[in-house]
């Protein structure tokens, strides 16, 4: 199996009391964390990023598999660690099907590209 089971929620901030968007993943152990690289382009300015609110590991849910292969005698280990990461930022997208025309979605999409 691949993929790092990523999910996407609308959720409620209870401390300022409004709607966020929260990612929810298990990121490479190994790479730098999303919410550390946005906050860095909200730092500078950068338009058309979202604006990270929190970000974290979740404390105590990483994967063990790799920890286990890697006790086998002359064995490649192919497998990543791990960990539980949430991501809350401040916009929230909406669906495609929500676009009015093709304008709309290409605008977007260019300002993706251009932050």
């Amino acid at each position: 199996l691949t993929g790092r089971a990523t999910r996407g929620y609308i959720a409620w901030d209870l401390s300022d009391r409004r709607l966020v968007f929260l990612k929810d993943c298990w990121r490479v152990k190994s790479l730098a964390k999303e919410g550390d690289t946005i906050g860095k382009l909200n730092e500078t300015g950068i338009q058309f990023v979202p604006t990270v609110l929190y970000h974290g590991d979740v404390a105590g849910q990483a994967t063990v598999s790799p920890d286990y292969w890697r006790d086998r005698p002359l064995a490649v280990n192919k497998m990543k660690s791990h960990v539980h990461y949430r991501l809350v930022v401040k916009e929230i997208g909406c669906d495609l099907e929500s676009f009015t025309n093709s304008r709309e979605l290409v605008k977007v999409i260019f300002e993706c590209i251009y932050g």
